[in-house]
């Protein structure tokens, strides 16, 4: 993010001339984010300052101050965050992913609901008592919480959690995570900066950005040339609608990167559109491809809806999802897009390229 870009979310501080004339700059240093849209890290004065944007209106939702102690002199609309932090309650599946990637997994002290938990750390830390379930915000409760950690992350949707006054009353701050409205793959996983920052682990979570993101360029790159554009359809009927992503969402992105002509390109928008059972029968019934249709195998399809056997790729068995270690692949997939991506162009391009394993999809059985 370009620094005319941040300033208009926040003041410039000027250049200040001590009196022996020695320059001193107090200017905020725009320098953590180069693909995220949703946050930002500026070196400040004497701490570092982390802005989150509501995604929907791009207006300032949060801002954080991290210090090393607390300082009453900084402006009152930071929260001051004491770093390094000791301990989080991570609510959201890729913050535990990218807490994980940085070794920082046993600082997680709660989560949602281990039922959707993949990381063998934080299972064992809650086999061995040292991990608690903490439900959502609506049955939250603060008291319970403190006693687990003061700092939270969670998905963010634009509007405070409800208990989150309560929650400040007592100590404990609340930091909410909008990777999951990043469009750029790179821009997802950047959000892994902000972890390293909170923990004292900046100059490892900056490595590996660093790696991923030169991996994920180089498979951009090589998608680049490759000549093939299967149809692929994605997703599945939920109720009575199909619903598949805009063409100008996360999904979207990597299908363009991995090279394919998929069902929903024609509709603007970061968000899903729905389509009928019939719409998609009668317009996209030979896509040759299906992803993410969200099950393990073709039985289960068919118990969920018996139309899917119309479909080219139903009937020759290119249907392919992550649904077999889908925990794995919520927690991780947001902090390893160059392996998502090259899931997709090994699926889309089988008889095109080398043949390589695939890290998170999977054909589902019969």
């Amino acid at each position: 993010m370009c620094l005319k870009y941040f300033f208009s979310f926040s003041c410039a501080l000027l250049v200040l001339f001590s009196c022996n004339t020695q320059q001193k700059s107090t200017e905020k240093i725009d320098y953590g984010t180069k693909y995220a849209k949703n946050f930002n890290i500026i070196e400040q004065n004497g701490y570092t300052e982390i802005v989150i944007l509501n995604p929907d209106t791009k207006v300032v939702e949060k801002r954080y101050a991290l210090v090393s102690k607390n300082n009453p002199r900084l402006d009152k609309e930071l929260v001051q965050i004491q770093i390094p932090a000791p301990s989080i309650i991570a609510l959201g599946g890729t913050d535990i992913g990218m807490l994980d990637m940085i070794g920082l997994a046993d600082k997680i002290k709660g989560v949602g609901n281990m039922k959707y938990i993949h990381s063998p750390v934080v299972k064992k830390g809650y086999k061995a008592g040292k991990v608690a379930e903490v439900p959502d915000f609506s049955q939250m409760n603060p008291e319970r919480v403190v006693a687990v950690s003061k700092l939270i992350s969670y998905s963010g949707f634009g509007t405070p959690p409800a208990n989150e006054d309560k929650l400040a009353k007592l100590g404990v701050i609340c930091i909410p995570n909008y990777d999951w409205r990043e469009i750029h793959p790179l821009g997802k996983a950047e959000w892994i900066k902000l972890f390293g920052l909170l923990f004292g682990k900046e100059k490892e979570a900056q490595a590996y950005f660093s790696k991923i993101e030169k991996e994920y360029l180089a498979l951009e790159k090589s998608g680049a040339k490759l000549t093939q554009k299967p149809t692929v359809i994605s997703g599945q009927m939920i109720g009575d609608q199909w619903f598949m992503p805009g063409a100008d969402s996360y999904n979207a992105y990597l299908f363009d990167k991995a090279k394919c002509d998929y069902v929903g390109k024609e509709k603007k928008g970061t968000g899903s559109y729905a389509y009928t059972l019939e719409e998609v029968i009668r317009n996209y019934q030979d896509a040759g491809i299906w992803v993410n249709p969200g099950f393990k195998s073709k039985a289960e399809m068919l118990l969920s809806n018996e139309k899917y056997k119309y479909f080219k790729a139903f009937e020759s068995g290119e249907i392919y999802c992550y649904s077999h270690n889908i925990n794995y692949f919520w927690e991780r997939s947001a902090i390893e897009p160059q392996k998502v991506l090259s899931d997709l162009v090994q699926i889309f391009h089988a008889g095109e390229i080398s043949p390589k394993k695939l890290y998170f999809y999977k054909k589902i059985s019969e």
